[in-house]
This record gives structure tokens, sequence and C-alpha cells, in this order.
């Protein structure tokens, strides 16, 4: 809103206090950067999924590991008694 001098007061819109060429202007700046935006985040979400495939890979492989371990140390040690000392 605009004061006047006589008390009252204007309402000034987009429209009129810029010109349809600066607004296009801004809008076409605005578009290139939530482009760029959505450019970026994409890139960030292919880099994202690389590395939680390769976390999922590793933590398989781990697991497969660890159930080898198991499986060899319980071929190896005698089950345990109760009530008799292992050595």
């Amino acid at each position: 809103m605009i004061p006047l001098r006589c008390g009252g007061t204007i309402h000034a819109t987009l429209e009129t206090v810029m010109p349809i060429d600066e607004r296009l202007e801004r809008l076409t700046e605005r578009h290139e950067a939530l482009t760029q935006t959505v450019d970026l985040i994409a890139a960030m979400q292919l880099a994202n999924d690389k590395q939680i495939a390769e976390v999922l890979a590793a933590s398989k492989q781990d697991g497969e590991i660890i159930r080898a371990l198991a499986h060899s140390r319980n071929s190896l040690t005698p089950p345990h008694r109760p009530g008799k000392p292992t050595d």
C-alpha cells in the first residue's frame, strides 16, 4: 500500500510497480536457479544411491565372512558339556 497526502492509500500490485519485461526476467532467473537446484539434487541422489549399494554389498560380504567363521569355529571345537571344564 502506498500512503497518500490526503490520508488514503493506494493498493499497489506487482504489475503496477514492476514492468512485464522485468517480471519475465525475474521469473526466468528463478526458473534457471530452480533447474540448477533440481539438477544438483538429482546428482546427489545418484551419488547416494551408489554409496548405499556399496555399503549393502560390503555388509552382505561381512555377513558371509561371519557365517563362515562361525561355521569353521563350530566344526573345530567340541560342543561344551555342562558340568565339565573346557580346555
